[in-house]
């Protein structure tokens, strides 16, 4: 998270934006868990565990998620192929996809083991 928020365009992409959703993984080496990415007060958050009361909830699998995580996967291409479902607030995250697929490409350079 800390190479979102160093990053000029996302800083002013996120400036302003209230948004948090939930991710629920299905599937993985350990089983299931859920991570939330939280942007607010020009800050994105991103950490394991649930978020009391998310704007949206994400859905998906392990190999999902990593495919997306890597940058094999869009998030708009994903969701169009049923990847993944969404319940609640689908349309704030269509509004600010091009946020969130900012965020999604900076973090897929993250070296990271799947």
């Amino acid at each position: 998270e800390s190479v979102a928020n160093a990053d000029p365009g996302v800083q002013q992409a996120i400036a302003g934006l209230d948004l948090s959703m939930a991710v629920d993984v299905s599937d993985g080496p350990d089983g299931d868990f859920t991570y939330h990415i939280a942007i607010s007060d020009g800050k994105v958050a991103i950490g394991r565990g649930d978020l009391d009361e998310p704007d949206a909830r994400v859905r998906n699998s392990y190999d999902v998620a990593a495919r997306m995580a890597r940058g094999e996967l869009g998030n708009q291409m994903a969701l169009l192929t049923g990847k993944i479902k969404i319940s609640g607030g689908l349309g704030k995250l269509v509004k600010h996809q091009g946020t969130l697929d900012q965020i999604q490409a900076i973090l897929s350079d993250v070296d990271a083991t799947y």
